[in-house]
């Protein structure tokens, strides 16, 4: 079943707190109206941390069915889930944790619709491509960012993969991405979010490590 598990953060709904001039007012209340995927690669870091809290609003609005929450963002589910896995090493460390929560909440929204909803027992292919896509950036980029939040959500990000059967998706990213990153707290990192997989979705004790 999909269940939220102590390693995947709540999701967060405030908003970085700046000051903004009369220019970038006027470009985002001009951008509030492009597609989302324009606004994520805007070269504008507020443009795309206001993309991001616009899809953090959309799915925490409770959309009833896939449907819905496709309508809400303004994509079709898989573009959407792809697109947000792109985007999460993004070079702005405020405007990478923004991304993060919007992945990790859309994954959430639709994890949840897929199985309470729909009645689904496993998961499709949406969530297999949007794996393999958010492994790179989430392993090489935001797992040697200097915030200890940003960590946090990337486990998190990681977690909510696997209850939706990317257990191997996610492992394979943070082997090849994470254990041989340079840096070393990235591997420290990886190392972490790999315990923290184990622990939280197969104990403690023994396990069998084919099912990673």
């Amino acid at each position: 079943p999909f269940i939220r598990t102590e390693a995947c953060p709540r999701r967060d709904n405030t908003r970085m707190a700046s000051t903004t001039n009369p220019e970038d007012e006027a470009l985002l209340k001009e951008s509030a109206s492009w597609p989302l995927d324009r606004r994520i690669s805007h070269s504008n870091w507020r443009v795309r941390s206001a993309a991001f809290d616009f899809v953090l609003d959309q799915t925490g609005a409770h959309a009833a069915t896939k449907h819905a929450l496709e309508q809400n963002v303004g994509l079709d589910a898989s573009t959407c889930l792809v697109l947000l896995a792109s985007s999460v090493g993004d070079p702005n460390a405020n405007v990478m944790d923004r991304a993060l929560d919007a992945f990790f909440a859309y994954l959430d929204a639709l994890g949840t619709i897929l199985v309470f909803v729909e009645g689904r027992e496993s998961f499709d292919e949406i969530f297999v491509r949007a794996a393999q896509v958010i492994m790179k950036p989430l392993s090489t980029k935001c797992l040697k960012a200097s915030k200890r939040t940003t960590l946090v959500k990337s486990i998190g990000v990681c977690g909510a993969l696997v209850e939706v059967d990317q257990g191997m998706a996610v492992m394979q990213g943070l082997v090849e991405g994470g254990f041989s990153h340079k840096v070393p707290k990235a591997v420290a990192a990886a190392l972490e979010a790999a315990l923290e997989i184990v622990r939280g979705f197969y104990g403690t004790g023994e396990y069998d490590q084919r099912r990673m």
